[in-house]
């Protein structure tokens, strides 16, 4: 048995593309490979046929989870993890009260937890769910609009360029940062850098990666239902500043 890590920042659920997952993982079933689906900042985006919802059982994956907290507003270390066969033969790394039962019986009590986070989420899911902005808008659909508005605000004001297209972008998306701008910044990793100015100096908190030369230095945008226009203001004048003026 072989297995692939599958890691998607934002798992885009337009139907083309939800289509071709359901294909790859369709024939990893037939050549005895496992799957894994990391989508830890999923938001389930779909503007293309009303249904925000993915059906894991037709995804045709062994594995899907995703962090609650990084974009349905529980809080932190809780997750859900969805598997697709019966894993009897699979046991919690945790060993507690009810060992040998199965995975899920054992996942709800791995030891001497704090279980505020896990039974705070049913109150977080239906808040998003019944969330609507003043334009009637749900959260979903909100967040990825304002993404892309601000998106292109930065860029114009940037003089560069969006990651992806607009039918690929989501409440998250790629944008070029100013060539003039020196970033060392590893991406994935919140260390010394870009991102460290800007949170220390200009209260902003964002990804930041260096890609090498052939790619460029991109910025990670995010949108929340909570994030205000002025935010995103603050962080094009400070890229800016940080930028110097051109030569």
């Amino acid at each position: 048995m072989s297995f692939l890590l599958v890691s998607i920042l934002h798992f885009y659920h337009e139907l083309e593309m939800e289509y071709s997952f359901q294909l790859f993982f369709h024939q990893m079933v037939h050549n005895d490979v496992e799957s894994y689906v990391d989508t830890s900042s999923n938001e389930n985006n779909n503007n293309n046929n009303n249904n925000n919802t993915i059906n894991l059982e037709d995804l045709d994956c062994d594995f899907y989870f995703s962090n609650l907290h990084k974009w349905a507003m529980t809080p932190t270390s809780a997750t859900f993890l969805y598997y697709a066969n019966d894993m009897k033969n699979t046991n919690h790394a945790i060993i507690s009260w009810p060992y040998g039962e199965n995975l899920s019986a054992e996942s709800r009590w791995p030891g001497t937890k704090d279980f505020s986070a896990y039974i705070a989420v049913p109150t977080a899911l239906e808040y998003l769910q019944n969330w609507r902005s003043t334009d009637n808008r749900n959260a979903i659909d909100y967040n990825k609009e304002e993404c892309w508005k601000q998106a292109t605000m930065l860029t114009n004001a940037w003089e560069t360029s969006i990651g992806v297209p607009e039918d690929m972008s989501s409440s998250m998306t790629m944008i070029k940062l100013p060539e003039r701008l020196i970033v060392n910044d590893i991406p994935g990793m919140p260390t010394k850098g870009v991102r460290s100015t800007l949170r220390d100096e200009y209260n902003l908190e964002v990804a930041i990666g260096n890609f090498g030369p052939d790619i460029g230095n991109y910025i990670r945008l995010s949108h929340a239902i909570y994030n205000q226009e002025e935010e995103f203001e603050r962080l094009r004048d400070a890229i800016l500043e940080l930028a110097g003026p051109k030569k």
